[in-house]
């Protein structure tokens, strides 16, 4: 049985920052898990652990998972988890493996159908797939958000200029979105 490694908080999150640096982590992401770190620092100091250890790690997910299942739980308390599991990961094996969560979005119904073709339609311009999922999570329903020239509602849906410009031009409606 391997002996547990004995760390203080400030040792192990020392190390797991250095860590992110050696492997050129944004300064922007390693501030915000630093400010992750502080929950967990907190809870450590309010139940009198001297020592990071796997256990403490899943204690302290214990706290933040309350009476509530993961996928029912805010996406900050979701985020101290992860860090919570980056800090374990990396006591006990010295390296974190990153994880890249992509959601899948599933368009159904008339609209999603129209989304869809939509983003057939940039794709066959030679869009970015990855642009096209960073734009389909724009909420259709906020129309706050379009409230430029640029954009008009047609079905509930918002189409740019250069669609508008070639309804108006043949005097049709643009089926090829």
């Amino acid at each position: 049985m391997q002996k547990e490694k004995q760390q203080t908080f400030k040792e192990l999150s020392s190390e797991v920052i250095s860590y992110f640096k050696s492997i050129s982590r944004s300064k922007s992401r390693i501030n915000h898990y630093l400010d992750h770190f502080k929950q967990i620092d907190k809870f450590m100091e309010n139940t009198s652990i001297q020592f990071y250890s796997p256990g403490v790690g899943k204690d302290f997910i214990i706290c933040v998972l309350g009476n509530r299942p993961y996928n029912e739980q805010r996406k900050r308390n979701k985020e101290l988890i992860r860090c919570a599991s980056v800090l374990t990961e990396f006591q006990t094996t010295g390296t974190i493996q990153f994880r890249s969560i992509r959601k899948t979005l599933e368009f159904t119904g008339e609209i999603g159908s129209l989304m869809l073709d939509f983003m057939r339609h940039r794709e066959s311009l030679g869009l970015s797939k990855d642009t096209d999922r960073a734009r389909s999570r724009f909420s259709l329903a906020d129309t706050s958000a379009c409230s430029s020239e640029r954009f008009q509602t047609s079905s509930r849906l918002w189409f740019p200029a250069w669609q508008r410009q070639k309804k108006a031009a043949t005097g049709t409606v643009v089926a090829s979105h």
